[in-house]
C-alpha cells in the first residue's frame, strides 16, 4: 500500500507539471495565467 506522503507527493508534481503545460500551451490566450502565477 502506498504511503499518504508519497501519494500527496506525487499530486503536488503532477499538479505542477500539469501548471507548466498549462502556462506553456495558453501562453498567448490568456493574461489570467500570467496575473495568477507573478502575484
Amino acid at each position: 500500500m502506498i504511503s499518504l506522503k508519497k501519494l500527496i507527493a506525487l499530486v503536488v508534481v503532477a499538479g505542477a507539471a500539469l501548471l507548466v503545460v498549462t502556462k506553456l500551451r495558453g501562453r498567448n490566450e490568456d493574461d489570467l495565467w500570467h496575473e495568477a502565477t507573478t502575484n
